[in-house]
């Protein structure tokens, strides 16, 4: 690549070397038509101007500059051939190679061993035919970023078109490393600065339970605004696996598709005599009126539960199955938000909340009167339908249709250094059905008061903030107990409350990079209820959250919490994170979780506490006790060499044994296009091997 820049500079600067042409007419005629002819030492004769000391020819849509040069203008021809030292810009695009021949008239021409350079790119072949507008087609063409003689590697192309905007249109395609055939695909279109975008993956897997496997992807059409990637995998002990993924996005914006669709003869790892597996996924989304109307549709159906992970095939994390729901949001920012949902399940291996539909209305807060007091108003309505995992034993579905309205009335009021802002607020709840014997309607009152100030002091290099505050909960008994009608989620879920949250928030904050730190944040708190029999102390736990910048490049964060009740650590997390550079990051996380700590969607929701029993909780799944360390490591040794470590250790659970997973990655690029990655994954259930390759840079 260097070596065809530095000729391109070279003939660009002996640019001075030409005079002018020796005939007025024939200077005319020429300019007439748009035409340059600008040579040294020129010699004419009967229609005919050459030179072997330099020149440039310049006409519409083409530049050539070489060392001999033939001009010939006769009747209707209006030829130009040159060679020696050849430069040719055509377009947007800047060429060398032995000799050119082009026609003016027809705008057509043909330069030999013609070699092009375009981003990482360089391609070119026997024979670059000129053609009119711009655009260029090459027979037995090439494609790499290999800057020698005989390239590493190359994708050799039988016909190939090159548009004025770099879209390329080949068929024939075959990759080769060296002189080695590794691909062969029919047809190509795609933008030439996007096949950087990974247009080629390989990955070869072996080892584990599900034995080799070989696999590909590749780009076979793109444009603008839609890309289309076909995707082979090969099992050694079970066959063959295809699958199309397309990428849509409009000319503004707003407007995405992306799907995915699988089919493979393969198992999975807790099914070995599964022959079939298949996954069929979509994500839609628009923006329409003005962006105030708002589209979502998405779907996931799979053939099992360990299809995600296995389709991603990359790292340790698992994967889970999307939702298949639909969801329409309409906005007006004075009036009301209205959200519409519909949600089904189409995999028989979840347990899911169907909503067949719901429609959810938010009106536009308003002031009453002069009193300051804002009023919120919500409602929300559907059919629900829970439909419990296929297989699950002592669970029954359960349906109904539901309908909530929540009313909320609230004012700050500043008092002195304090502020305080009550609120009151009503839940009424109506189900079509429910268990037997049970109430159809629930109805309860909630009362919450927030009291925080602010208290500050400055010195030479740190501002300090503390931020007292309490924040107390009341809510009444449920006209319904959670027992005596469904529950569908957390949305159902209400029982009497009486909590009270009250701490002290301390903010650090320095302008400088030296010191001990640059920022933290510090919040230190505890829970108290009464009115409760299932705590035995009126504060069961205390907490602590902290986040601490002790460099730019040096995060701590530890989050613990006491349990007065057990008399032991409720949890305790210590994460640190390092970025020295570019080159090296480290990150090392330990979460230790006791039998008391419950596993709940909203952590600081106690209702479900208040209700249930310590015992009954402590025997139900959301007691989990369990230690994990995790650590993760980024080193780039050398500028095209990178080391990644990640690494998850389990133990002290109560049911389970411990764990090791660990993933050891080895990446490197090569002829600054392929990227390479050597990839050792070991897995509580399995480990393998395997070596992803794909053709492609992140573009900056």
């Amino acid at each position: 690549m260097t070596r065809f820049f530095l000729t391109c500079l070279m003939l660009l600067l002996s640019a001075h070397l030409y005079s002018a042409i020796p005939t007025n007419k024939l200077l005319k005629e020429v300019l007439e038509e748009g035409i340059t002819v600008d040579l040294r030492d020129p010699v004419y004769c009967d229609g005919v101007l050459t030179t072997d000391q330099g020149g440039v020819i310049t006409g519409p849509n083409i530049r050539v500059q070489a060392r001999n040069l033939i001009y010939t203008r006769q009747d209707e021809i209006v030829t130009m051939e040159a060679e020696g030292q050849l430069l040719v810009e055509y377009g947007d695009y800047l060429l060398i190679g032995d000799r050119v021949e082009y026609d003016f008239v027809s705008e057509t021409g043909v330069i030999y061993g013609g070699v092009c350079g375009a981003d990482e790119w360089i391609f070119g072949g026997e024979q670059v035919n000129l053609l009119p507008g711009g655009t260029i087609f090459i027979r037995e063409g090439y494609l790499t970023t290999s800057d020698r003689d005989h390239p590493n590697w190359r994708i050799q192309m039988r016909n190939v078109v090159f548009t004025p905007d770099y879209f390329i249109t080949a068929r024939d395609i075959r990759v080769k490393i060296g002189e080695v055939p590794i691909l062969w695909f029919p047809i190509l279109k795609v933008y030439l600065d996007w096949i950087l975008d990974s247009p080629l993956r390989y990955r070869i897997r072996w080892g584990g339970k599900q034995g080799l496997r070989f696999g590909v992807i590749y780009e076979m059409f793109s444009t603008d605004t839609f890309k289309t990637f076909l995707r082979l995998d090969y099992r050694v002990n079970r066959g063959p696996s295809l699958g199309i993924t397309t990428e849509y996005l409009s000319p503004s914006g707003r407007e995405t598709l992306k799907t995915i669709n699988y089919v493979a003869r393969d198992t999975s790892i807790d099914d070995p005599t599964q022959k079939h597996r298949y996954r069929f996924s979509g994500v839609y989304t628009n923006s329409l009126m003005q962006d105030s109307l708002t589209v979502r549709l998405t779907y996931d159906k799979l053939s099992d539960q360990d299809m995600p992970t296995d389709y991603s095939d990359k790292g340790l994390d698992l994967k889970t199955a999307g939702r298949t729901q639909l969801l329409i949001r309409k906005q007006n920012d004075d009036l009301w938000i209205a959200n519409f949902t519909t949600r089904v399940r189409v995999n028989t291996f979840q347990s899911l909340l169907q909503e067949l539909p719901s429609l959810d209305l938010s009106p536009h807060p308003v002031v009453l009167g002069k009193s300051g007091i804002i009023s919120e108003n919500r409602a929300n309505a559907g059919f629900l339908d829970y439909e419990y995992e296929k297989g699950l034993i002592n669970v029954q579905n359960f349906r109904s249709t539901r309908f909530e309205y929540r009313h909320k009335l609230y004012r700050p009021i500043p008092m002195h250094t304090f502020t305080a802002t009550p609120s009151a607020g009503l839940v009424f709840i109506n189900y079509g059905s429910g268990p037997a014997n049970s109430e159809r309607t629930l109805l309860l009152g909630s009362f919450n008061l927030d009291l925080q100030t602010q208290l500050y002091r400055d010195f030479p290099l740190v501002r300090h903030t503390i931020v007292p505050y309490l924040q107390y909960q009341y809510i009444t008994q449920p006209s319904s107990l959670p027992n005596e009608h469904f529950i569908f989620d957390i949305n159902d879920g209400w029982f009497q409350l009486s909590s009270l949250r009250f701490g002290t928030r301390q903010l650090l904050y320095t302008k400088h990079s030296n010191g001990l730190f640059r920022n933290l944040t510090l919040d230190t708190y505890a829970y108290a209820f009464f009115a409760s029999h299932n705590f035995s102390r009126t504060i069961p736990k205390l907490y602590t959250d902290l986040n601490w910048y002790t460099r730019s490049w040096w995060r701590n964060a530890i989050g613990v919490a006491w349990d007065t009740q057990q008399n032991q650590w409720s949890h305790f997390n210590v994460l640190t994170e390092f970025t020295f550079n570019e080159n090296l990051a480290i990150a090392t996380e330990y979460r230790h979780r006791n039998a008391f700590d419950w596993r709940k969607v909203d952590y600081y929701n106690f209702i479900l506490d208040s209700y249930r029993p310590i015992q009954q909780l402590r025997d139900s799944i959301l007691s989990d006790r369990r230690d994990t360390l995790l650590f993760d490591v980024f080193y780039r040794f050398l500028p095209n060499w990178a080391l990644q470590i990640e690494m998850r250790h389990g133990w002290n659970r109560t049911t389970e044994p411990n764990y090791t997973e660990y993933e050891v990655d080895l990446m490197t690029t090569w002829q600054a296009a392929w990227d390479i990655r050597l990839s050792y994954q070991h897995r509580e259930n399995d480990h393998r091997v395997a070596l992803y390759v794909s053709l492609g840079l992140d573009k900056p």
